[in-house]
């Protein structure tokens, strides 16, 4: 590419009278020319070099990446790695350990993306800690986070999950966090969890009012509209366990 820069500029040297109103045109043109072999090299070092880029192979690695890299796309794939409980041999024991450094991570990464990541490896875990390894995420700064463990704590379908989502739909700053918490609850189907969407049923918001019914509706297979003492009868008298066993076999 040099060479063809070269004999433009050897070409309108010699014609400089002829061609005087190419100059302009010349010019760009070997500039064109100079930023794209710049741009070739560049993207041979990439590839020279790409197979120097580490890479995340067994436990050991991962948490070497999570102890030294500084680099946030390894340190996503270090977590990504450690959520396969195939990685870590389906020992029950390894992913409770494993969940438990998750949860110490979640509370010191500074990429919300990858908290998100890491929400998202304590779900595929399963372990029985997963819910208290997340509480962090719940008053985590940045919203995206928050709506992320209003996802994943819905998963594990405890009351143990609902206590944490009540104070996420009650009193979040952010509307999207309290809709995502509205819609996770419906996946709970606990009295606690129907007790924090009958509140939602009186507040100011008609999109939380909207949400809160429809969760109800899923939860116990009623629709009472926005009637809140009707909704609260229901859930005082109604069996919990049932209307679990009722939504496992998509009775409604």
């Amino acid at each position: 590419m040099r060479n063809i820069t070269s004999r433009l500029s050897q070409f309108y040297a010699r014609n400089s009278r002829q061609v005087q109103w190419l100059r302009p045109l010349a010019r760009t043109l070997s500039a064109v020319l100079i930023l794209s072999a710049l741009g070739c090299e560049a993207t041979s070092y990439f590839t020279r070099n790409r197979s120097s880029i580490p890479t995340v192979d067994s436990p050991q690695a991962a948490l070497a990446a999570i102890r030294e890299s500084r680099d946030p796309g390894l340190r996503r794939a270090a977590f990504e790695y450690l959520g396969d409980p195939r990685h870590l041999g389906g020992e029950a024991g390894d992913r409770d350990e494993v969940t438990t450094i998750l949860g110490l991570a979640l509370q010191s990464e500074s990429e919300p993306q990858t908290r998100i990541v890491i929400l998202d490896s304590m779900t595929r875990l399963g372990s029985p800690k997963q819910v208290e390894a997340m509480s962090p995420a719940v008053s985590d700064k940045d919203p995206a986070v928050r709506v992320a463990v209003c996802r994943h704590l819905c998963r594990t379908g405890t009351a143990e999950a609902a206590a944490k989502l009540d104070p996420l739909l009650v009193s979040d700053a952010s509307l999207d966090v309290r809709l995502a918490a509205a819609d996770a609850l419906a996946h709970i189907p606990t009295q606690q969890a129907a007790l924090s969407l009958l509140t939602g049923l009186e507040d100011s918001d008609v999109a939380i009012r909207f949400r809160c019914r429809q969760s109800l509706k899923q939860i116990t297979g009623k629709d009472y509209s926005g009637n809140v003492g009707q909704w609260r009868q229901e859930i005082q008298t109604a069996n919990f366990e049932e209307l679990a066993k009722k939504r496992h076999f998509g009775m409604f």
